[in-house]
């Protein structure tokens, strides 16, 4: 092979004569006074195959005469090259005609070019086999001085390294592409991304965010959560031209390149096509999943020319659509002061939590046939001299950047802490507090109950653990464990939002739960027939299975008055009375007793 290389390379040059005049002054002069002056390198043909193979440990052998541009092969060198024993031609030109393409050639002579400059020289080149498939060869070549030769030879060895490039280009692919989805990674992205920056014209980078898929793989399982991914990269491939580059750089967040762009609005365009298709159901499971998505686009090169710069600018947008919910937005500069914010808030959050100063608001449940005030459902507040901040963000960002178990704690104990003050004032209510499923995903999840309770001496049955559908929907045996353990003490299990999540009637006799909390939906649609049908299956089934109803959401007296006729146990809502702070609670208290 490295014959074939070498001996093609050199009868392309020789042509020009600019080869033969180095091979042979250069060469010739400088190298073989290099010889005379050591005898023990003027060796024979036999010596010097021999001494090359036995070097390199070759199983092919070749030998090149670059003045007279013949070439001659050891019978698997032939077959190396995918032809039979004898049909090599013998000459230079039939060597570098065998190979694959220019890149080839190209490799062969600078192969040719470091031989002649050093006295050696390597190089690994493309030939189609006898198969037709592409063969891989790696040379290895000398020149050596021949005695009783007034010039000198190439003599060298090669062999086969297909399957070694395969491995390579296998593990190239690896490194630069998301396994589950088979897409481009972040490193491909940037490098393809600068690529496209170099070309003349305008193009724009999209970065989507999945919304609700991290309850979809807390919930079902990492399984059903890969079948999401899939099946989402799929939808966003067909979304976009063959020629747009489609990428996942992690987790529930994906790329997306869109070149040769006439206006930016086309960029809009096709983020709101991406989003509707994302809108279709999910059939990866027995149920129908829904996700949605948040899109940041940033254009080249209005908002940058640097990979770098476009995917801060586009991951700036993103994180305002997302605080939007479900929409595509263009970045502005004015959005740099959002994302600042945003990150001085998730710090300033993570103080007040280890400061202990959120607050905890209360909002009354009543049982229903007696008009009472049985417990409370605690809220976590955020309350700010610069302004409060909705639960809704900073709920949120707790789950993004890991403070949810240190805010779920803060309001646990609060509320238990409370409620204890209640009891010794005569008034055992029970407490509710929300678990999010990143906090029942800790192994610790039931000792860190256990312990808030003998912290604030007060007995399991005075609260509940509102749970969501989606955590109980596919739970793992250790939270069945914690949830039973726990259930045992006296401590109760709520479901929370049921009919909005993933629950069906049929899988509640197998799920640790003592009370069923009716989502608003179905209340705001009352007296509809059928929602009213909808909320009456729910109780008489829970009544059958001997769990209790909450309906959330109750904002009339005539909703209230529905409720009682179809046997609703407990409701909550502004119509009984808003969340507020301990205080304000107390004196709601004393007006109902």
């Amino acid at each position: 092979m490295v014959i074939a290389v070498i001996v093609a390379a050199a009868s392309a040059l020789m042509v020009g004569g600019v080869l033969a005049a180095l091979l042979v002054t250069r060469g010739r002069i400088a190298r073989l006074s290099r010889v005379l002056a050591d005898g023990n390198k003027s060796l024979s043909i036999h010596q010097a195959r021999q001494q090359i193979i036995t070097s390199r440990s070759g199983m092919c052998a070749f030998e090149l005469d670059v003045v007279a541009r013949t070439a001659a092969w050891s019978p698997e060198m032939a077959q190396l090259h995918g032809l039979a024993d004898g049909a090599f031609d013998g000459t230079i030109a039939g060597m570098l005609a065998l190979a694959v393409g220019a890149d080839d050639v190209s490799a062969i002579e600078h192969g040719i070019a470091q031989l002649v400059l050093r006295g050696e020289g390597a190089f690994t080149y493309r030939v189609l086999g006898a198969d037709g498939d592409e063969r891989w060869i790696d040379a290895w070549a000398r020149e050596v001085v021949l005695s009783g030769e007034s010039h000198s030879r190439i003599v060298g060895v090669a062999s086969d390294v297909t399957e070694r490039k395969r491995a390579e280009a296998e593990l190239h692919h690896v490194a630069r592409h998301d396994r589950l989805t088979a897409l481009p990674n972040r490193t491909e992205l940037v490098e393809r991304l600068a690529r496209a920056l170099d070309e003349p014209g305008r193009g724009a980078l999209l970065l989507l965010d999945l919304d609700g898929f991290k309850e979809i793989n807390d919930a079902l399982g990492h399984g059903i959560g890969d079948l999401v991914l899939v099946e989402i990269a799929q939808r966003l491939r067909s979304c976009v031209r063959e020629d747009d580059l489609v990428a996942r750089l992690g987790g529930d967040e994906f790329a997306i390149v869109l070149r040769d762009l006439a206006d930016p609005a086309i960029a809009t365009s096709s983020a709101e096509r991406i989003l509707r298709t994302l809108a279709d159901p999910l059939q990866v499971s027995p149920m129908a999943l829904h996700v949605s998505g948040s899109i940041g686009m940033a254009v080249w090169p209005e908002h940058g020319i640097a990979p770098g710069t476009l995917l801060q600018h586009a991951d700036v947008a993103m994180y305002r659509a997302k605080a939007r919910g479900n929409c595509a937005l263009m970045y502005e500069p004015m959005h740099e002061d959002d994302r600042a914010s945003r990150l001085a808030l998730v710090a300033e959050l993570r103080d007040a939590i280890a400061d202990g100063v959120l607050d905890v608001h209360y909002q009354p449940i009543v049982e229903l046939p007696h008009d009472r005030v049985v417990g409370v459902e605690a809220l976590a507040r955020w309350r700010r001299p610069q302004g409060d901040v909705p639960p809704t963000v900073f709920v949120a960002l707790a789950e993004q950047f890991g403070l949810i178990h240190e805010l779920t704690t803060v309001v646990l104990r609060k509320a238990l802490g409370e409620a204890r003050r209640w009891q010794e004032d005569g008034r055992a209510l029970r407490v509710s507090v929300n678990m999010s499923p990143r906090v029942l995903s800790n192994p610790n999840f039931a000792e860190d109950v256990k312990y808030a309770l003998l912290a604030a001496d007060l007995h399991p049955t005075q609260l509940i653990l509102e749970i969501t559908e989606t955590a109980l929907a596919e739970p793992t045996r250790e939270l069945l464990v914690s949830l039973q353990e726990l259930r045992s003490m006296g401590v109760s299990i709520a479901l929370d939002d049921f009919g909005a999540g993933y629950s069906s009637l049929a899988t509640l006799t197998e799920l640790p739960v003592d009370i069923l909390k009716i989502d608003r939906s179905f209340l705001s649609r009352l007296p509809a027939p059928n929602a009213i049908g909808v909320v009456r299956a729910i109780i008489e089934m829970a009544r059958h299975l001997g769990i209790d109803t909450v309906a959330e959401g109750v904002e009339g007296e005539s909703s209230a008055a529905l409720l009682r006729e179809l046997g609703c146990g407990f409701a909550q809502g502004y119509h009984f009375g808003r969340p507020a702070p301990v205080v304000d609670i107390r004196s709601f208290l004393d007006t109902r007793s």
